[in-house]
């Protein structure tokens, strides 16, 4: 019960209490105590304010269905139930493909998870130029074309969002909570190649792998394209490259074939191009 004016419980508490945990200097309906106004707290549960203070601002719901919307996987559209038959965080409501596991809403809607179109390439890598530096590290430069990742927006979430690992995903490094790789294969390289690999990057600008390497995302005006710029150290191309193809692949959220992009270059000496 809230306590009145002239009550002698006002300011008759004790303040180490009051501080300590469990209260903690708030009262049972989430009051500062001591009240404004006061230099002591009040003895019982609730702290004296009169007038009584305004309640504490509540976490918005813009769809007002009754969920804030830090926690509605539909914040802008109603919907209670919280549905999601794909399991992909995003609600039925809103996703653009609500048979299909797509949490970054990527065009992939198809026939179920492993569909055709939902494991087809989501993220174009072109325009590769691979070299080999003689300070012993790897130079990669290219053109990633996110169009169907849902663009800035969604790669941009993918970068900096740790997701649980996928049935599919058989590496145990992707589990321990690395967010995307870079693989380069082939060109003389024993299986499995080279394979860098990098946590969630909030900058997007400047990343850095598990092993001191280094990759950069630069957007190219106001479209969907980024520059990839990475240098890796000790992850070297024996120099000349072989005749033989190497493989660059960026895969995004472990190894989801839906986030993958490939570039396959062809060249001899110290260099390969993919067009």
């Amino acid at each position: 019960m809230a306590l009145l004016p002239g009550s002698p419980a006002i300011d008759a508490g004790d303040d180490a209490v009051c501080a300590a945990a469990p209260v903690n200097s708030i009262d049972q309906r989430g009051f500062a105590r001591p009240g404004v106004g006061h230099a002591h707290c009040s003895i019982g549960a609730f702290e004296f304010y009169f007038p009584p203070p305004p309640p504490p601002p509540q976490p918005p719901d813009t769809d007002r269905d009754g969920i804030i919307d830090d926690l509605d996987n539909c914040p802008n559209d109603f919907n209670p139930d919280q549905a999601d038959k794909d399991g992909d965080g995003v609600g039925d409501v809103c996703d653009n493909c609500p048979d299909d596991f797509n949490p970054f809403q990527a065009d992939v809607c198809g026939a179920g998870k492993d569909s055709a179109a939902a494991t087809s390439s989501a993220l174009t890598l072109k325009r590769v130029r691979l070299k080999t530096v003689p300070s012993g590290s790897i130079s990669l430069t290219g053109t990633l074309d996110t169009t169907q990742y849902g663009g800035l927006d969604g790669f941009v979430k993918a970068l900096r969002t740790r997701l649980p690992a996928d049935a599919r995903t058989a590496s145990v490094t992707f589990r321990q909570g690395n967010v995307f790789a870079v693989n380069v294969s082939g060109a003389g390289l024993a299986a499995p190649g080279q394979s860098m690999l990098f946590p969630a990057c909030v900058s997007v600008v400047g990343c850095l792998g598990t092993n001191a390497e280094s990759i950069s995302f630069w957007r190219k005006g106001a479209t969907n394209l980024f520059r990839v710029d990475l240098r890796a150290q000790g992850k070297t191309l024996p120099p000349p490259l072989s005749s033989a193809a190497a493989s660059i692949t960026l895969s995004l959220g472990g190894t989801d074939d839906v986030d993958q992009a490939n570039c396959r270059a062809f060249g001899r000496g110290k260099s390969a191009t993919c067009r």
